[in-house]
C-alpha cells in the first residue's frame, strides 16, 4: 500500500497550524497574568515566548524541509465540506416548514445551496515563516517601545512646547 506524499504535507500543515494556535493561546494567557511589582510589561514575555517556540518548531521541522524535492514543495490543497447552513435550516426552532409564503423553510432548503465547499491552500514552511516574521516584528516593536517609549513621549512634548512658543 502506497501513500501519497501530499497527505503527509496536509497533515503536517494541520498539525503546525494547531501548534501555532496553541502558542497564541499560551501567549494570551501570559498577557493575562498580572505583572510583578515594578516589573516589565508581560507583553514582552508573551512575544518572546511565541518567537522562541516558533524558532523551536522551525528547527524541529528543518530536517523534513531538506528531504522535500522542489516539485513536491508546492502548496497542498485541502477541501472540506461545510454543512453549517444545512444544519441551521434543519434545526431552526422558529422555522416555518409549510407556510405559504416566501419565508418557507422547505423552499429555502430546496432553493439555496446548503453545503459549502471550502478550499484551504498552504505550505507548512511558508505558514511557519510568516508567523515567525510577524511575531518577530511584534517583539521588535514592543522592545523598541520599552526602550525608547518615554524618550519619544518627552521629545513629542518638547516639540509641542517649541511649536506653541513660536
Amino acid at each position: 500500500m502506497l501513500f501519497q506524499i501530499g497527505v503527509f504535507h496536509s497533515l503536517a500543515r494541520d498539525m503546525l497550524t494547531a501548534c501555532i494556535e496553541s502558542l497564541e493561546v499560551a501567549s494570551n494567557a501570559i498577557l493575562a497574568t498580572p505583572p510583578a511589582k515594578n516589573g516589565w510589561s508581560k507583553k514582552l514575555d508573551a512575544h518572546l515566548f511565541v518567537v522562541k517556540h516558533l524558532l523551536i518548531l522551525r528547527e524541529q521541522t528543518a530536517p523534513y524541509r531538506l528531504n522535500v524535492l522542489r516539485s513536491e514543495s508546492l502548496n497542498t490543497k485541502d477541501f472540506s465540506l461545510d454543512f453549517s447552513k444545512f444544519t441551521n435550516v434543519l434545526f431552526d426552532t422558529n422555522s416555518k416548514w409549510f407556510e405559504l409564503s416566501t419565508n418557507n423553510t422547505l423552499l429555502e432548503l430546496i432553493t439555496t445551496v446548503p453545503i459549502e465547499v471550502r478550499e484551504q491552500e498552504g505550505d507548512s514552511r511558508r505558514i511557519l515563516d510568516q508567523q515567525l516574521r510577524a511575531a518577530s516584528f511584534r517583539l521588535a516593536h514592543e522592545a523598541a517601545q520599552l526602550m525608547i517609549g518615554k524618550l519619544a513621549e518627552w521629545i513629542d512634548l518638547a516639540e509641542d512646547e517649541n511649536i506653541s512658543k513660536t
